[in-house]
């Protein structure tokens, strides 16, 4: 695609980036390539600021994130391969009114959906006879919206506003396509040796010797490696660790992952690289002196060159200072994490801390062959009513240190009248507090939201439960942090509490809080750490003085919203209160309070409405909306006519409207009214208009009448239109 005209970065479309939760870095300008090491985040990067100043910025994927990449440029000719894949998944991954997707620089399409964290797909599905479409996931990237390809073609969303739908999870057709073959974790091998001995010999190398500039040497010491080990996943872990020691590698460079690589490799390929290869890498290298040298050299046939000089050898260490008995390792989260605060650090950084304790200063290699005090885990939960560790799983849940005491509760019982006077809206909040506090395993599918004026007290009820379910267990992210891109906020906790949910970015905050509520895993990603995912247990609570607060749609189940028209009391009032709260009984007897209810409130339903609810609802229509919701009833402007196209609508919007109209917002809107798209007459024959039609009332006749019936209809009300402008 050819462009005359010298294209610019467009920086506003990178707003749905930051929507959606994507980690943008640096591209070349007019480029594909990244900007330097792209892997790790790099702190203080201005994307803005990148793109205004010409550069082209990529997509850091994570785990969750499948990119279908679509290049009509591959399809065979004569085939239409789009057409084949919407029958395959039943879908149409290019409906913008489903699939958030933008439109490449070559005329491609880049398709944004999410997947389970430890799906591991496959690089495109040629092998199902798709060719075109390529996957993107987790050690790759693709590039931005708003770049600026080589041939000149700007990237971009496909509406011309950034206002689509949340990214959503992969179809399941799709998925059942995109799976990756896998072999068993390890399989057997001939080698001699023992993942431990073989560590220690890898341990024995200088892996700046490995360095840049001699990446073929490091991918044959990789796959031989691996070959030896049988892919052994602490043998990964070992290399992993062994690479990073190159402070080149460590900091970060491009392609897939140490674990991508691993798990792609097969240990007992016939006529591969095999473990005599990784033999001759490590010949110089003698054993620690737990391992005889004999061994070595017994067990291993005598393929090494002998006349190259022995390396001396390691001294057999163990490290076992009091420290360490307070430290974790955790393989998924691939972080070191203290026992009693949860502070947690990559392996570098925990490796800065405590390096002097180790002789070669790399005490990670001696957890990981359990030559120290640091328990190892397979992953990381937060799961309430859980043990510590289980499963070779290390929880972060705690319980509360309250215990249920029968006590005065009459303050808090007044507040809570004069904050919620309509009693069954009161009981709501009572039943939804009763499963945070008594029963924290239950993860509620919806959020309490409490609308209300400034000063009256509303953030006492968040102290009080603060205080009763631990502070360890609860979260209080600010508005920035709930719509930026880290999301460790959501990290061990039960109850995140939103003080103040401001207007500004109510999209954002309604998109961001979606999986939250509802999903059964949360991914958390945080500045330098790398991703993981955990059980979802965590419920939102959240605060406001605004009624407009939350965007929510006809038929939410998500948020339960609770008006209250209290207003501020005196000084002596908040005094009481307060004091109570902090009292040593307050939490026992709020526990106690609860717990003698039995709720009524089903916390995996859909969220109950209410006035509050309805008002809000109300309130956070846009202009557009309220526009199309009069013209609907009154049977006027565009809808004057049963069918309609929607670039009418948009452009009687334009003409009406003293804001931005997109088509995306206004199908969005349509839908919430109840209009029905129908699909558009293809056959042109006869003078038929081929354009997309619409219904806003008599849906069932308009259906029946069928394509042509109803591109007939509409050359009539055209003619019609064109005879009274006449």
């Amino acid at each position: 695609m050819a462009h005359d005209d010298k294209e610019a970065p467009e920086v506003e479309q990178l707003k749905a980036h930051h929507i959606h939760g994507h980690d943008l870095f640096s591209l070349k300008p007019r480029s594909k390539e990244p900007q330097g090491p792209w892997r790790e985040p790099k702190a203080g990067f201005d994307a803005e600021r990148h793109v205004q100043n010409g550069g082209n910025l990529g997509v850091r994927l994570t785990a969750t994130d499948l990119v279908v990449d679509i290049d009509p440029r591959n399809f065979p000719e004569g085939r239409d391969i789009l057409a084949e894949l919407r029958e395959r998944l039943g879908t149409d991954l290019l409906d913008a009114d489903e699939f958030p997707f933008v439109r490449t620089g070559s005329g491609g399409f880049h398709v944004y959906l999410r997947k389970p964290a430890d799906l591991r797909v496959a690089a495109n599905l040629n092998r199902h006879g798709l060719p075109g479409i390529d996957l993107k996931t987790e050690g790759g990237y693709v590039v931005a919206a708003g770049s600026v390809h080589p041939d000149g073609g700007i990237y971009r969303w496909a509406e011309d506003e950034l206002w689509m739908p949340s990214v959503k999870d992969a179809p399941a057709a799709l998925l059942e396509l995109a799976v990756r073959n896998e072999l068993p974790a390890s399989i057997k091998t001939d080698c001699p040796l023992t993942v431990e001995e073989l560590i220690d010999r890898l341990n024995g190398l200088d892996p700046l010797e490995y360095g840049k500039g001699r990446y073929e040497q490091w991918i044959e010491l990789l796959i031989s490696f691996h070959a030896a080990a049988g892919g052994d996943t602490d043998a990964m872990l070992a290399f992993q660790a062994w690479s990073e020691r190159d402070p080149e590698y460590a900091n970060g460079g491009a392609g897939p992952s140490i674990e991508d690589r691993w798990q792609g490799l097969e240990a007992d390929r016939k006529g591969g690289i095999t473990w005599q290869t990784f033999a001759r890498h490590v010949a110089g290298v003698a054993p620690s002196a737990e391992i005889a040298a004999s061994d070595f050299e017994d067990d291993l046939p005598a393929i090494a060159d002998e006349a190259k000089p022995k390396k001396p050898k390691k001294p057999n260490v163990e490290v076992d200072h009091p420290v360490l008995h307070d430290w974790v390792f955790v393989g998924d989260a691939s972080s070191f994490i203290r026992r009693t605060d949860f502070k947690q650090y990559k392996q570098e950084q925990w490796n800065a801390m405590f390096a002097d304790l180790c002789p070669d200063r790399n005490l990670p290699s001696l957890v990981y062959k359990n030559k120290t005090p640091v328990r190892k885990f397979e992953e990381l939960v937060y799961i309430p009513g859980r043990p510590p560790t289980f499963d070779n799983a290390f929880n972060l849940w705690r319980p509360s240190a309250a215990e249920p005491r029968p006590s005065d509760t009459s303050i808090i019982e007044r507040h809570l009248e004069l904050l919620l006077p309509d009693e069954t809206e009161r009981d709501y909040f009572l039943d939804y507090m009763h499963f945070l506090v008594c029963r924290p395993e239950v993860k509620m599918m919806f959020a309490a939201l409490v609308v209300g004026s400034q000063g009256t007290g509303k953030s006492a009820i968040g102290l009080l439960l603060k205080r009763t379910i631990g502070k360890r267990n609860v979260s209080q992210p600010s508005n920035g942090e709930v719509t930026g891109n880290w999301t460790a906020w959501q990290q061990g906790a039960s109850l995140a509490i939103i003080e103040e949910l401001m207007t500004l970015g109510k999209l954002e905050v309604a998109n961001k809080l979606k999986p939250v509520i509802t999903d059964d895993t949360l991914r958390i990603e945080n500045k330098n750490m790398p991703l993981y995912s955990i059980p979802n247990h965590l419920n939102i609570l959240a605060f406001t003085n605004h009624d407009d607060a939350v965007r929510l749609e006809d038929g939410d189940r998500r948020w339960m919203v609770l008006s209250s028209p209290m207003e501020p009391q005196d000084d002596a009032y908040y005094d009481d209160l307060f004091g109570w709260i902090g009292s040593e009984e307050a939490p026992g007897a709020f526990i106690h309070m609860l717990q003698q209810r039995t709720p009524k409130l089903n916390p995996k339903g859909r969220a109950p409405m209410t006035a509050g609810k309805l008002t809000m609802r109300e309130a956070s229509k846009s202009d557009i909306e309220l526009t199309i919701e009069q013209w609907l009833e009154e049977q006027s402007g565009p809808f004057a006519h049963a069918l309609f196209r929607v670039d009418d609508a948009c452009d009687e919007l334009r003409r009406s409207a003293a804001t931005k109209v997109s088509q995306a917002k206004v199908r969005t809107a349509l839908k919430r009214f109840g209009c029905v798209k129908h699909p558009r007459n293809t056959n042109a024959g006869g003078g038929l208009p081929t354009c997309q039609l619409w219904s806003c009332r008599d849906h069932t006749k308009w259906e029946a009448e069928g394509p042509a019936g109803r591109a007939k209809a509409w050359r009539k009300i055209e003619e019609a239109n064109d005879a009274f402008d006449g």
